[in-house]
């Protein structure tokens, strides 16, 4: 049997002490990493609270069609005619994991061209406001409250704001819809906001051609918020 010679106690409990700091390292370094995970999953539960994720949306198929539907937020809306979902949010340069995209199969930025949506779904009673060290503010989330708030301006707003935004009424709801064209005339981007009791429904849209306009009418006509 092979020995190590000439070892005596000092040498024996430096080993043993540089042992000891290896396990400690070990374990410290599988504390850290599990902490990690802890701090992700509690993070992502607090996120779920305030918006709608990702994988709260599923596509569904009737006689009339397919639809993307939230049972949890009691959503659905019949996806237009040859258009692309994207549940995962990997087009480009969008990525989220709490938006559902839908475009059109000849949507590109570059050259711009197509149409594109963008759904969200706020969980929010107020807008929640995120601060960095005291330096500045965030507002990711918008609440139900500041959106009626905005509707109400709105209906007293002078025709030059009005041009900019506008009440319309989607699923007998009234939402806010804004407009703001893009540069170089390329077309127009136009977010819509329908606030209920205890949530905020969105949809951003990207309408960089002529056909987008009845797309987009004909996408709000469907939608259904219980």
């Amino acid at each position: 049997m092979f020995k190590v010679r000439g070892l005596g106690k000092i040498g024996k409990k430096k080993i043993i002490f540089l042992i000891i700091i290896i396990l400690l390292l070990l374990i410290g370094g599988v504390f850290w990493w599990q902490e990690d995970k802890i701090e992700s999953f509690l993070e992502s539960k607090k996120l779920e609270k305030m918006v709608a994720p990702s994988k709260d949306y599923a596509i569904v198929e009737d006689p009339d069609g397919k639809f993307i539907i939230n049972r949890k937020d009691g959503f659905r809306v019949k996806i237009p005619t040859g258009w692309e979902v994207e549940l995962e949010n990997d087009i480009e340069i969008l990525k989220s994991d709490r938006e559902v995209f839908l475009h059109s199969k000849d949507f590109s930025s570059r050259p711009p061209e197509g149409c594109l949506i963008r759904i969200q779904v706020n969980r929010l009673q107020k807008t929640w406001v995120e601060e960095y060290n005291g330096d500045f503010e965030m507002y990711p989330f918008e609440g139900v409250e500041e959106v009626k708030k905005m509707i109400n301006y709105y209906k007293e707003a002078s025709p030059e704001e009005k041009e900019v935004a506008r009440i319309i009424s989607v699923d007998q709801k009234e939402a806010l819809q804004k407009t703001i064209k893009l540069k170089d005339g390329i077309g127009r981007y136009v977010s819509i906001k329908i606030p209920t009791e205890n949530k905020v429904y969105i949809f951003e849209s990207t309408l960089l051609s002529d056909e987008c306009d009845a797309e987009l009418s004909q996408f709000l006509e469907t939608v259904s918020i219980d």
